[in-house]
């Protein structure tokens, strides 16, 4: 761990027809990838994590600087 603060991304996103999983932090309506998820359901497991969301979840956010 390199010591930064790790997005607060205490839920994830998926669509029932979609088969990747997106992580969000302080945006609910956009994914850590960049990705509009404003219309896709909220899952508790991540079966099928987005690569971008995985990679940018152990980063600060963009956005807010968690």
């Amino acid at each position: 761990m390199n010591g930064t603060t790790l997005p607060v991304a205490s839920t994830n996103k998926v669509s029932p027809d979609d088969a990747v999983d997106h992580i969000y932090c302080c945006d609910v309506n956009e994914s850590l990838c960049g990705l509009d998820i404003s219309d896709l359901q909220e899952v508790s497991v991540l079966p099928n994590l987005c690569v971008v969301c995985d990679d940018l979840y152990g980063r600060s956010c963009e956005r807010c600087g968690e």
